[in-house]
């Protein structure tokens, strides 16, 4: 593990005595051979997490000395491989599990003296993986994570108007309520038959007030909220395909999904808004919540298309399409374009000062691991630029910080202060100019 050496210049002149210079030598001696010590007393390297459909390998030279624990948030499931007197080599990362949606492993240092690297398996699902550690020979070993079940991944749909609200009417009478039962309907055939969990506000033309449509998809513990609507013009010659988010998170789905439902329905493709449509606005924003457009009912011709069931059955297979290769397949990008950007984390004062662009979402915890006690700091909807880093607090708080990408989707950043006595902390967020944002955390004396 590298040591870095810090150089100071001193102001002034003069010889230092003998007796001083000796001391100074054997202090630098001593140090040099603590600072060798405590390297070769690294008990393993962590060279590489691999990820296959439903395991998690983890290399390493030297025996792991291994502890797991878990944790739930939400709904969510954190199962946390810890690697004690362990160092990285490379930099953390995040993986996703190529037939599993919406389950992440993230691998990151958490610690620095003590030397712990966690290990994190998220996701939604009952029982904790198995573990095993196996020799490979030599000081190569192999930790191996094997999930005992399939994560369940979950769509609720809103069913856009119903009832006595039929929505947009077409030049030839076409109700935009029908389209969107039937398109849903289709889109929820296709769905479970991949395995997806299918929730809807509506199965039947019936009526649904927006309130009862938000509640319903909050309290269902999905893991996407896909609004199904057309959309309407008083200009009739307005077409083409448009997605609406309101929520930063939902941002890159809401592109991704735009772009493979215009192509395949051969639309214009009229972009993605963000709005503040009330479905979208009011529902959580721990899942993705989009609003799809698929077709101008207004439009003479897309009407008609409209009214055909092999259009209908397009429409559905290609939003399910969207939804399996985004969530199922890997194909999204890692982070949302409009989460928060952690630019750098800075001591003055014994505080810490955490720059960002876009206001990060903060909670907190505490916990003790071994004889080393941790305050968290979470920012959730939020990505780190850059590699995780470890440094310290100056005095008089000894203290060693952590940060370190903890998760994607959700996106949530830690930033773990090692304490070696408890301390309360006080934390405040404050506006800069150009959308930039300062978190300042203040470590007090119990």
């Amino acid at each position: 593990m590298p040591v870095g050496v810090v150089h100071r210049s001193c102001a002034g002149s003069g010889r230092i005595p003998a007796a001083k210079a000796k001391a100074r030598l054997a202090s630098v001696l001593l140090w040099s051979i603590l600072a060798v010590a405590r390297l070769h007393a690294v008990a393993e390297s962590v060279t590489a997490v691999d990820i296959g459909n439903r395991s998690v390998t983890i290399h390493a030279l030297g025996k792991p000395s291994l502890s797991t624990f878990a944790f739930a948030r939400d709904s969510e499931r954190f199962f946390v491989v810890s690697l004690d007197n362990a160092v990285l080599l490379g930099r953390p990362g995040v993986l996703r599990f190529p037939a599993l949606p919406s389950s992440t492993v993230t691998a990151a240092q958490f610690s620095v003296d003590p030397d712990v690297v966690h290990v994190v398996v998220q996701g939604r699902f009952t029982n904790a993986p198995t573990v095993s550690l196996r020799s490979q020979g030599g000081d190569r070993y192999l930790v191996t994570l094997a999930l005992r079940e399939r994560p369940r991944f979950k769509v609720f749909l809103d069913v856009g108007h119903g009832g006595y609200d039929p929505g947009g009417t077409g030049p030839d009478g076409l109700p935009e309520s029908f389209v969107n039962l039937s398109v849903a309907k289709r889109l929820a055939e296709i769905l479970r038959g991949e395995g997806i969990e299918v929730a809807f506000d509506r199965t039947e033309d019936t009526y649904v007030s927006l309130p009862e449509r938000v509640a319903l998809a909050n309290r269902s513990a999905a893991d996407l909220f896909l609004g199904l609507y057309c959309n309407a013009s008083s200009d009739p010659e307005i077409h083409g395909t448009t997605t609406y988010y309101y929520h930063s998170g939902s941002h890159d789905f809401a592109r991704y999904l735009e772009n493979e439902v215009s192509q395949s329905l051969g639309l214009a493709n009229d972009g993605v808004m963000r709005d503040n449509l009330y479905v979208i606005r009011h529902t959580t924003p721990r899942m993705p919540d989009v609003l799809i457009e698929y077709a101008y009912i207004s439009n003479r011709r897309e009407e008609h298309l409209l009214a055909t069931p092999a259009f209908r059955d397009r429409i559905a297979s290609s939003i399910a399409q969207a939804i399996i290769r985004y969530f199922l397949r890997g194909s999204s990008p890692a982070g949302p374009e409009g989460a928060a950007q952690i630019t750098s984390v800075e001591t003055d004062d014994g505080a810490l000062e955490i720059y960002s662009l876009g206001e990060p979402a903060l909670d907190s915890f505490v916990f003790a691991q071994n004889k080393a006690r941790f305050f968290v700091v979470t920012l959730r909807d939020a990505v780190l630029d850059g590699s995780a880093r470890t440094f310290q607090l100056p005095p008089p708080f000894s203290a060693g910080v952590t940060v370190t990408q903890f998760t994607l989707n959700p996106d949530v950043v830690h930033l773990a202060i090692r304490e070696d006595y408890p301390n309360s902390y006080r934390i405040d967020t404050q506006a800069l100019s150009g959308g930039r944002f300062l978190t300042t955390i203040y470590p007090t004396e119990n």
